[in-house]
């Protein structure tokens, strides 16, 4: 499932993500604000920074993009891979990371239901 996490130029936080159609097609993203407690779940992993990479989300205190590893975990590399490749992540970053998206996934997903 593809997840963003960004902040947007009015500084809240939302969670975007594209659903798929029954015909094959994307609809149009779906967008929900996050709850403080997730905020506060990502601020030491993820951050946010227009000077860093244009605002890409990114590992905390790096250049190295989230969808990196969203990237590597699609073509069926394993973490182990992608912190070989990136020592300066932290495997904690990586597993609170893969949590949180999962929790707000799920939520999504309750909430479309």
């Amino acid at each position: 499932m593809d997840l963003w996490v960004f902040s947007p130029c009015s500084g809240s936080w939302l969670i975007l993500i594209p659903r798929d159609l029954p015909h094959g097609g994307r609809s149009p993203i779906m967008e929900s604000v996050m709850t403080a407690e997730q905020k506060s779940a990502l601020a030491g992993v993820v951050t946010i920074d227009k000077e860093v990479m244009h605002g890409t989300p990114c590992f905390a205190h790096t250049r190295v993009p989230v969808q990196t590893l969203i990237d590597f975990l699609e073509t069926g590399e394993t973490i182990d891979d992608f912190l070989a490749v990136y020592p300066s992540i932290l495997r904690q970053h990586v597993f609170s990371f893969l949590e949180l998206s999962r929790d707000i996934a799920i939520d999504q997903l309750a909430c479309a239901s």
